[in-house]
């Protein structure tokens, strides 16, 4: 109500999910049930759309600022996977490998899509960002197209959405019309994250820049997410 006092309207929120379902750990089934309570309260003040990222460790350390590098000396954003290549497992965390992540994915998305759907709750996901197949000896469950078709098709809801990043997949050389037409035809796209990048390497190399700068071509993305 103070929100929609101001003339706005919510209608999003993010789900953040905890170490213990996303590492598949002995908590995951309480915090399963947190969310799915969570999920309704966002129905019954009239959010519709949920977003959450399936990523246990995020591949941040990857990132650097190069100051004017950019239109008007702006600071740009890189991405170098070359850094992190010979990282060692976390101690805390050890080594949890693509099968047993996509186990742990799945047990999240049996569990709260059903309480999406009856709550009439869309769940967009994020796509791993960066999207590099692992990560400190933790796998990325969604890094690639085949993975985030592989998500959709798990559960076969109107409430199992992809949160679309144009600059997500073009970073995979991907090409974001075809990407769009695929989930879009399906009404699987959640929500829409609006950006470009100068791929170096696919995958694993990359330059964050203005949204008219990138390899992405943004008119006909957006012409596609119109139709």
């Amino acid at each position: 109500s103070r929100i929609r006092a101001f003339d706005l309207n919510p209608a999003c929120m993010d789900l953040p999910l905890s170490a213990d379902i996303m590492m598949g750990r002995a908590g995951a089934g309480h915090d399963l049930d947190t969310l799915c309570g969570n999920i309704e309260c966002a129905a019954t003040v009239g959010i519709k759309v949920v977003t959450y990222s399936f990523n246990a460790l995020r591949a941040s350390a990857g990132y650097a600022a190069v100051d004017g590098a950019g239109r008007g000396q702006a600071r740009l954003r890189t991405f170098d996977h070359t850094s992190l290549e010979n990282l060692p497992a976390l101690s805390d965390v050890g080594e949890i490998g693509e099968e047993q992540m996509w186990n742990n994915l799945c047990r999240f998305l049996s569990a709260v899509v059903p309480t999406a759907e009856r709550s009439g709750v869309i769940l967009a996901s994020h796509p791993n960002d960066p999207p590099v197949p692992s990560y400190r000896h933790v796998a990325q469950p969604l890094y690639n197209l085949d993975s985030w078709k592989r998500m959709i098709e798990f559960i076969d809801s109107p409430s199992n959405c992809l949160f679309f990043d144009t600059g997500v997949t073009t970073e995979l050389a991907e090409d974001p019309v075809e990407v769009i037409q695929y989930f879009g035809h399906r009404k699987r796209i959640g929500m829409v994250h609006f950006r470009n990048v100068i791929v170096q390497v696919p995958y694993l190399k990359y330059i964050e820049t203005f949204i008219d700068e990138g390899d992405c071509n943004m008119s006909n993305s957006f012409r596609a997410l119109q139709e």
